[in-house]
Formats: structure tokens, sequence, C-alpha cells
């Protein structure tokens, strides 16, 4: 037994292992919680809208929208400590689901566009509907983008995560089979990664190409808006580890070529400022004066500039692009993002048609508000496959089905906050 001369000491000290374990713990302490959920009505209260957040334990949060499965926003800090939501979208319910520039979403079942609004499979042709001129665009009127999914937050090994489920049935935007979707957005504690994680089943063959649709400003979504004085993500520097991009026609549906960059304005192998490339391209009016192009990742550029980088040698995850912010009066706020991915290509679009489309605390954003940079395999590679004269990288289409393997791609945005670019 104690005595009681003694008792003092044992008490000051069971008090400072407490005091202790509380400073160790309370770096991690966010990250004890699985997430959180609050909920948005529309001002009739005829639409209700749920909104996941997580956090790790830079400060990073990201919020995610169960319709469209969409970010919502990303806040992460600069090198100056001082924090900026950097994604483009709304948080207005009736604005956010009339959306149709893909704010944030998660897109499928086909992204980008698919030529003739149709394809062929196993002897059966499919029809799509138009909703691009003539052309099949991201799935649809409805697709993945317009779709209500089933959300809960969670925490693993890895960090805080929120995880979205949909069924989209047989038939659906034309569709052949009921197809089970689940994405994992998962933020690392430790690391301002955010991981994408999209996996799919179907009972019926039926191909598939997903990919994520947010909107970046790095210097914070608010600088894209039209009462912003700057030129939105125009005093960006982006990097593009690609050396082949995809041709299109007239309406922006890829031919089946993969074309040389050298020598063209598409040429983005070296840190580059878009807004010299901007005003090159102010006469293209398929695209309305920007980017819109789908770029094939080169093995060799992302391997030699994750090894210089030390950023690991994974044969699967890929570099594919790096994207610096731009300055902001007489500040470089140090924000870089890279884009990793297992897919084939990365589509870079700049936000050409945006025009006072709503966002968040009631701003509108400009055209080159933002820019997308879209992980994703081959565009319209279902109808170029037997096509003689395209190049084989079309020619794998992804089918899943009853037979095959479940669907599986992989994006990763990591967020840094220095102001180095990879030369």
């Amino acid at each position: 037994p104690t005595s009681i001369n003694s008792e003092p000491l044992v008490l000051k000290a069971l008090l400072q292992r407490i005091k202790t374990m509380g400073q160790a713990c309370r770096g991690a302490s966010r990250m004890r919680i699985p997430g959180s959920v609050k909920y948005v009505h529309s001002e009739d209260r005829k639409q209700t809208l749920k909104f996941f957040t997580i956090k790790n334990n830079d400060g990073m949060e990201v919020q995610i929208c169960d319709y469209g499965a969409a970010i919502i926003a990303i806040t992460v800090p600069d090198q100056y400590g001082n924090f900026d939501d950097v994604a483009l979208s709304s948080d207005v319910p009736a604005e956010f689901m009339d959306n149709d520039v893909y704010f944030g979403a998660l897109v499928g079942r086909l992204c980008a566009r698919t030529g003739g609004a149709s394809f062929k499979l196993n002897g059966d042709t499919f029809k799509l509907p138009k909703n691009n001129g003539g052309s099949h665009l991201h799935g649809g009127k409805k697709g993945f983008s317009k779709a209500r999914w089933k959300g809960t937050t969670g925490l693993d090994t890895r960090g805080q995560y929120c995880e979205l489920k949909l069924l989209s049935k047989n038939g659906e935007d034309g569709y052949p089979g009921d197809m089970k979707v689940t994405v994992r957005y998962t933020l690392l504690s430790n690391e301002n990664k955010l991981i994408v994680e999209t996996k799919a089943t179907s009972t019926l063959d039926c191909p598939i190409n997903t990919t994520q649709h947010c909107y970046f400003n790095l210097n914070g979504h608010k600088h894209g808006a039209t009462s912003s004085k700057g030129d939105g993500i125009a005093g960006h520097r982006i990097k593009i580890f690609s050396k082949k991009y995809a041709e299109t026609n007239k309406d922006l549906v890829a031919t089946g070529k993969l074309l040389n960059v050298k020598g063209t304005v598409l040429d983005l192998r070296a840190s580059t400022l878009l807004r010299r490339r901007l005003k090159e391209m102010r006469g293209d009016k398929a695209t309305n004066g920007g980017f819109d192009h789908t770029y094939l990742i080169d093995d060799k550029l992302s391997k030699n500039a994750m090894l210089k980088a030390k950023l690991g040698n994974d044969t699967k995850i890929r570099l594919a692009a790096e994207l610096a912010a731009g300055k902001n009066g007489d500040r470089i706020n140090g924000r870089r993002m890279r884009v990793y991915t297992d897919r084939q290509a990365i589509h870079l679009y700049t936000g050409n048609f945006l025009n006072n489309n709503p966002g968040k605390g009631g701003v509108k954003y400009k055209k080159y508000g933002g820019l997308c940079l879209e992980a994703e395999d081959l565009p319209n590679a279902i109808n170029l496959q037997y096509k003689k004269t395209a190049h084989e990288a079309f020619k794998r289409p992804i089918i899943v089905g009853p037979n095959t393997k479940p669907y599986s791609s992989t994006i990763i945005f990591e967020f840094l906050k220095d102001q180095l670019v990879l030369p």
C-alpha cells in the first residue's frame, strides 16, 4: 500500500504523464475523428445536399458533395502559412445542381467526347444521348456527375476519407449493365495529398473511362472571379510530362492519331507560363481560345522527373503534370500541385467556356478562372479500337463486365508550398 506521504508524488507523476500524453496526441487529435458531414438546404428546402469534410494534421481540408461525388472545396496552406480554397465550385444547391461545367464532379461512365454518341460492343450498337453537338460528353445528360451518391466518412491508417457509392442502372444514358461504382477520397494525415480511387463492376460488358473534373486556381478560387483584377490561371506555370497529344476533329472528338507536341503551342514539356500560350490560342474557335487537349503521359519523361525529385519509382503511378501558382500582386504564394495517376493520359482544360458561372460566396467565375487536369484513358477509344489508322494506344479500351476484373483508377493531387518547378 502507498503511504500518505508518497501520495502527492504519485499524483504529481500521474498528472505529468497525462499532460505528456495530451501533448503527444494534440497534433493528431483531428485524425481521431473520421471526418464530418453537414446538410445544405435550398431556399425552398426542396433540395438537400450532403457536404462531407475531411482534414489532416497540416490544416488541409477537402469538402465533397454527395451530388456528383464532387469536390466542393480544397483548402491548403501557402509558404507564408495562409490558407485558401483553391477549387472552383458552388455551395448553393440550386446553382450547383444546375451547373453544366462539371465543377469538381466524378465523371463517367465515359468521360470526354464519344464520337457519334454511340458505340459497338459484342455485336450490338448502343446509342447514347447527344449533349455536346453530335457527340456524347462526360457520360451523358445524367451520368455520374448528376447522380446522388451514398456517402460516408471514415478513418484508416492513411488518414480521413470520404467514400461514396452509386448504382448506375442498366440503360441509364444508354449504357449496358447495372454498374456499381465506388469512389474514395483519402486525405493523407501527414502529407498534403488527396488520393482519388475509383472502382467499378458491371453485370454486362460496358466501356468505362472515369476522371475527376475539379477546377483549380492555386491563388484561391476567388481569383477566378469576374470581380478579381487578375487574369485567372493565365499567370500560372504548367508542365506536362508528355511528347504526344490526341488529334481531334472540329468537334473536339479524338481521331485516333497521336501528334508530336514539338514545335507547337501545345508543347508543355518545360515549365511554361500559360498566359503566353493562351494568347497564341485566341483564334481557336473549336476550343474557344484555350487548351482542351488530351496528352499521352510519357513513361520516360515521368520516370526521370520522379527520380530527380526523389518521388519514388512506382511503375504504376506516374507523374503526369505539375502546376505552379502565378503572381498575386507583388507576391508569389509558393503553391504547387502535382498530379499522379495510373491512367494513360491527362487532359488539360483551361476553363475556356466559363462565363459568369455562379460560384462560392456569391462570386461568378470568368473565362480562364480555373483549369482542370483530368487524368483518364485516351478518349473515344471504344470507337477507334478497330480503326486501321488509329495509334495502338487507342486500341485498348477498358471494358468492365461479369467476366473481367473490376475497373480501378487512381489519381493523386499533391499540394506543395514552395515555388520550385521541375526543370
